[in-house]
């Protein structure tokens, strides 16, 4: 039994070496700032890979050699437009997806090189990968004025997450 619990320590201080000082006590569904930077990087790619199979149905292959072809047909836009708009707004999400990446990247590092509090990181973390989610939902099924509106209050509310992240870690810090 001891042995069980001193590797399992080990394999818990090394955790917490590895991806950051708040990590090893956080609660499922809760991320350090390090870690978030690896799930919205996944985040970065769910729109293109939600994309792929919007293509498939709209071409019946996905040419690999010209991927980006699918969005400037005009046939396809004759034929079936709303699925064309809705690879258009994947395409968008997928773009706006790496704007938001490098924001709020700096802001996790920010967060975890100032040593921000554990609880405020992580839980100004998980709000911006939650709204992020969100957001990319709503813009590829986006076909309403009213999905458009909750959309951009749901971005508002990610970048308000992660500019909180830098400002409160700066203000910890005392910068």
């Amino acid at each position: 039994k001891a042995a069980a619990a001193a590797a399992a320590a080990a394999t818990a201080s090394s955790t917490a070496a590895l991806w950051g000082y708040c990590d090893a006590a956080m609660p499922p569904l809760v991320t350090s700032p390090l870690r978030a930077i690896l799930w919205c990087l996944a985040l970065t790619f769910l729109p293109h890979f939600l994309r792929v199979p919007m293509v498939l149905k709209l071409k019946g292959r996905y040419n690999n050699l010209m991927p980006r072809t699918h969005q400037v047909n005009k046939n396809d836009n004759k034929e079936q437009p709303d699925l064309v708009k809705m690879i258009q707004r994947a395409t968008a999400a997928h773009a706006n997806s790496w704007e938001a990446f490098a924001y709020f990247s700096f802001s996790c590092l920010t967060a975890h090189v100032l040593k921000l509090d554990a609880q405020v990181a992580s839980s100004l973390c998980t709000l911006f990968l939650v709204l992020r989610f969100a957001y990319v939902l709503l813009y590829i099924v986006g076909t309403s004025e009213w999905i458009g509106v909750v959309r951009s209050l749901v971005w508002v509310g990610a970048l308000v997450a992660s500019v909180r992240l830098s400002v409160l870690a700066l203000a910890q810090a005392g910068l």
